[in-house]
């Protein structure tokens, strides 16, 4: 449990290795000890066998049994010898005696210093006597004496002094460790300790603002260096972390805040305004048509708009709230209080003006628009997700009523909005599904009073309804759905081209193309692909073009209508006069038909001016007219005078399906004829 603190652990491996190494030093003084002891036995031994050969033979050959005792008992009590026994030659014992010392049994460590000495216990010495006057009796032997030694005792007191010496070195061992433990500490162990306290105190938010302290015994040391490289360290990390900071909460193009940073600023706002019941607003805006700067210009002269336009945006929120980007050409404004709505339609319609303001691109100069949608804190939501999403959703609304506007949120466009999520879905599956039809409206050639052709009309049959094109046109267009469901009426177009061949000789027919299927290079093959497999004749169908399609991508457009007229398909310019298309661009397209708005013939014959205008400019440059939403009879009349060669609209008849279309044209055909003519 204590391991886990470096002082203890550092006593610890001190005091243990201390232990081992004395004991490794006991080890080695033991068998010196041992190899000391054994060499002073054989000393003893050789000692007391002097000390008893030379009086024990004079006093057997003297046959003084006195002097042999007490050579003996002096022996016995100077030596550890246990007990002497003196024979004669003719092995009668002459003299003896034993130790007073009572026997104890050896100890184990007495046991083991016994095994290691290995001492020999037992001694047989020859008695010779050697007369100093009669050289017969030199070296003659007169007895023998039996020697036992204490081998016990004599090991009992090699381990006395080796066990005083065991203690003086553990008592130095454990003192040396102590004080080397606790210089550790000092020195050491407690400047890491602080470090390390230090290093957890760091803020992982400002590791920067926590600076370890080096003591001064350390300043240039190994804890010291240390020590300074961890601050070192801890203000790399702040500078990286600031940086990826800056990376996770900024737009790399624009230096706004991004996504992430923009809902925290929200969320900020919204708390702070609540505690004094404020309201703050968040304004979605997206750039109109921008993705026709990046077709036409390149995507590095779009960045060079949006960065400017951020620019503009910061300019114009400045001191009022703060302005993000979402990405692509998508921007918020975040307006911290506000105390009327008309602030909010002030602020807009600043954003609006400054975007209008033109932009030098390389010399080109690029005018843009904005739509913006506004959502407001607390009626609009309650949560930055909320107030964004409802902005979005406001914004689309502005986009609908035409470039440059601007909307409040209004609780019916989330309702909107979810029809439309609802209808996408069930939009992807249709043409699987076989829910399309085509509806086919007549066209009335007005100097001929024939039926000279009709335009095709897409319908969606879905639950036993008709879904009217409104509502799910523009979405198709906006999912790229367009592509498919064009390729389809296309297809069905001329299938039903070839039926009425054999039925009703040659009709034309009109079919609508929209600009996703224009600007879709697959678009030119897929389309003259089907009218090869379908055999259908393409001088007997008409393409129409809205006039705003046309222009938005006008070089692409003049080279597709270009490939189809080289085909014999005829075109035509659809709602023409609602856009701004160029006479010069007209003159060099090879354009058959212009077709003239609704808008323009719902005034007739009241305002004819730019009905007028059109006939005449169709008859200038070789063109014919067509004139669409045709309801009362004062309207045939004006166009039929004035030089109009088509019309279609309900007061010929509304689109039809096919059988019904067939005998209307039957029946057409029959009377010859148009009615309000008589």
């Amino acid at each position: 449990m204590l391991g886990k603190y470096l002082a203890v652990q550092q006593a610890l491996r001190v005091s243990l290795l201390s232990l081992a190494v004395s004991l490794g030093f006991l080890g080695m003084q033991t068998v010196w000890l041992a190899n000391a002891a054994d060499r002073d036995y054989l000393v003893l031994r050789d000692r007391t066998a002097s000390s008893l050969q030379s009086g024990l033979s004079n006093a057997l050959w003297n046959f003084d049994a006195e002097t042999a005792k007490a050579i003996i008992t002096d022996v016995l009590r100077a030596n550890p010898v246990r007990s002497i026994h003196v024979i004669d030659p003719n092995g009668r014992v002459f003299a003896d005696g034993q130790s007073a010392q009572p026997v104890v049994a050896p100890s184990l460590w007495e046991s083991y210093l016994g095994w290691l000495v290995d001492l020999k216990s037992e001694m047989t010495l020859d008695l010779r006597f050697s007369s100093p006057t009669d050289d017969h009796y030199q070296g003659m032997v007169v007895g023998f004496v039996f020697i036992t030694f204490d081998k016990d005792h004599f090991i009992r007191g090699i381990a006395d002094r080796l066990a005083d010496q065991v203690l003086g070195i553990l008592v130095v061992v454990l003192v040396v460790a102590l004080t080397t433990s606790i210089v550790f500490h000092l020195f050491i162990s407690r400047p890491i300790i602080r470090v390390a306290r230090g290093v957890a105190e760091v803020d992982p938010e400002d590791p920067a603002a926590t600076v370890l302290t080096v003591p001064r015994a350390h300043q240039r040391n190994e804890i010291g260096r240390m020590t300074n490289r961890l601050n070192h360290l801890l203000g790399r990390l702040a500078d990286v972390q600031g940086e990826l900071r800056l990376l996770a909460t900024r737009d790399p193009l624009t230096d706004l805040p991004n996504r992430s940073l923009i809902l925290e600023m929200v969320d900020a706002t919204i708390n702070r305004v609540a505690l004094d019941s404020g309201r703050c607003a968040v304004m979605f805006l997206d750039l109109d048509m921008f993705k026709n700067v990046n077709d036409s210009l390149g995507h590095e002269a779009g960045d060079l708009i949006l960065k400017d336009i951020g620019r503009r945006f910061d300019a114009v929120v400045a001191g009022l709230g703060a302005v993000g980007r979402l990405g692509g050409d998508e921007f918020v404004v975040l307006v911290d209080r506000y105390e009327r709505e008309d602030d909010l339609a002030r602020i807009a319609r600043r954003l609006i003006t400054t975007v209008k303001r033109p932009i030098d691109v390389d010399g080109t100069l690029v005018h843009s628009s904005t739509s913006v949608g506004i959502a407001c804190y607390p009626v609009d939501g309650a949560t930055p997700q909320g107030l964004l999403r409802n902005a979005d959703t406001a914004m689309y609304a502005a986009k609908a009523s035409g470039p440059g506007q601007w909307a409040f949120f209004d609780r019916s466009m989330t309702e909107n909005a979810l029809v439309r999520l609802r209808t996408e879905a069930s939009l992807r599956s249709a043409i699987e599904k076989g829910q399309f039809v085509l509806h086919y409206q007549p066209k009335l050639d007005l100097r001929s009073n024939r039926i000279s052709g009709c335009e095709a009309l897409i319908r969606w049959e879905l639950n036993g309804d008709l879904v009217p094109p409104g509502r799910f046109i523009s979405i198709a267009e906006e999912t790229g759905m367009i592509y498919d469901i064009g390729l389809w009426v296309l297809r069905e177009a001329c299938q039903a081209q070839r039926r009425w061949h054999r039925h009703a000789g040659a009709v034309p027919i009109a079919i609508n193309v929209s600009v996703r299927q224009l600007k879709d290079e697959r678009f030119i093959d897929d389309f003259l692909d089907i009218i090869q497999a379908s055999g259908a004749d393409p001088e007997l169908l008409e393409v129409e073009v809205t006039e705003s399609a046309l222009m938005s991508s006008i070089e692409v457009s003049a080279h597709l209508l270009r490939e189809m007229r080289s085909h014999g398909v005829r075109l035509s310019i659809d709602d023409f006069g609602t856009g701004y298309s160029s006479l010069a661009y007209l003159k060099n397209l090879p354009i058959d038909i212009l077709k003239i708005d609704r808008s323009f013939v719902s005034d007739l014959p009241e305002e004819s001016s730019i009905p007028r205008m059109i006939i005449g400019l169709a008859g200038q440059m070789g063109l014919r007219t067509v004139a669409e939403g045709i309801e009362t009879e004062g309207q045939l009349a004006w166009l039929r005078d004035n030089g109009c060669d088509m019309i279609q609209g309900f007061l010929i008849e509304r689109p039809l399906p096919e059988a019904e279309f067939l005998r209307f044209v039957d029946a057409y055909r029959a009377e010859r004829a148009f009615p309000s003519a008589s």
